[in-house]
């Protein structure tokens, strides 16, 4: 398979996960302030959770394809396992450690783990909260080649926040499964794909005239992404960087609340494209980093409350910047720990920690 042929299959996919390419809006219809929890966070909880799930399993996987023994063995090369490889080859120490094949005896089947938290919250009256999520992943997968990879990934998911705008509470819990897969079309770039399916349980309750109302409900969510990513060192100084897109769509089955009150079937959906990068510096087996991200909604959906209060943004776009440290405790035993901020919308910024462990056998 040529470069651009697996370039072109990339794009196809991207193109696939999402119905429309180009900008656009899902209006919601018009809330109230005391509304139900799910039906105004419903696009921020597809944001932040979904993107935990997907961005988490992406992010494996680009790690796993970035090691020194798989991009040198796609470009018909020998691997080294001597730290301080060539200024210029984009292949460093670290990565040599942190890789898909670091060493040479490494075995073909990895097994991973990773966790996160996001605290994240939204400043406007008329639709504040003030939430945290945890997100835990387990995952395979097997080197089939020197370029090809693919496995499966587990999750559980959990949210508890406090929907200040109706003075109540939604919290979640969900499970997830996720086949993903990566391949590297030479020394300097490779590209992932991932799709997954969760099942999520929602229970929320809200202060209303009468007292407080409860209701609970079942949500099922997928999505599809893919990624380009590019690597190159310079001496130490060790460069990375990720284009990608994620389309994710979350299906709320309709409910009854305590007080009687009908809520039909509601469904919301997010097209997300990503771009960032990361410069990191290399101390043999660890590798401290910071990174940046711009993030741009191309499809979301636009949030309405009720007259006479104060409206949404409804802001498109936003950055991710912090930093992290990847380690290797030795060839075959790799990890890594990330903290990043998201900034730039109006009334919306989330803070996330998360981090990972890999073994090749």
């Amino acid at each position: 398979m040529s470069n651009f042929r697996a370039i072109g299959l990339v794009a196809a996919a991207v193109l696939a996960a999402s119905p429309a390419w180009a900008t656009s809006d899902t209006e919601d219809k018009s809330q109230t302030t005391f509304q139900q929890g799910e039906k105004v966070m419903g696009p921020h909880q597809l944001r932040v959770l979904g993107g935990m799930v997907a961005n988490g399993i992406a992010n494996r996987v680009g790690e796993a394809t970035r090691g020194t023994g798989l991009v040198e063995r796609a470009a018909g090369e020998e691997p080294s396992t001597v730290a301080g490889s060539e200024p210029g080859t984009g292949l460093s120490a670290g990565e040599q450690m942190t890789g898909m094949s670091a060493g040479s005896n490494a075995g073909r089947l990895g097994i991973w783990v990773s966790g996160g938290w996001t605290q994240y919250e939204d400043d406007l009256a008329s639709t504040a909260y003030h939430g945290d999520a945890y997100n835990v992943l387990a995952g395979g997968d097997y080197q089939f080649n020197d370029r090809f990879i693919a496995g499966l990934a587990l999750g559980y998911e959990s949210s508890d926040v406090d929907t200040i705008f109706n003075n109540g509470n939604l919290n979640s819990d969900g499970f997830t499964i996720a086949p993903y897969a990566g391949y590297v079309l030479n020394r300097y770039f490779s590209i992932d794909v991932s799709g997954g399916y969760s099942w999520i349980d929602y229970g929320q309750r809200r202060t209303a005239a009468g007292g407080t109302v409860s209701a609970e409900n079942d949500s099922n969510r997928w999505f599809g992404s893919a990624n380009l990513n590019g690597f190159y060192a310079v001496d130490r100084v060790v460069l990375s960087g990720k284009v990608g897109y994620l389309y994710t769509e979350e299906e709320q089955e309709g409910y009854v609340e305590s007080d009687g009150t009908v809520n039909t079937a509601n469904t919301v959906d997010l097209g997300q494209l990503r771009a960032g990068g990361q410069v990191g510096y290399d101390l043999g087996k660890v590798q401290p980093y910071v990174t940046g991200s711009y993030v741009y909604d191309i499809q979301h959906e636009l949030l309405k409350v009720g007259p006479g209060q104060a409206q949404p943004a409804n802001d498109r776009s936003g950055f991710d910047v912090g930093g992290g440290i990847r380690f290797a405790l030795s060839d075959r035993v790799s990890g890594g720990i990330q903290g990043t901020k998201h900034l730039g919308r109006e009334n919306f910024d989330s803070t996330a920690v998360n981090g990972n462990l890999r073994i090749k056998f």
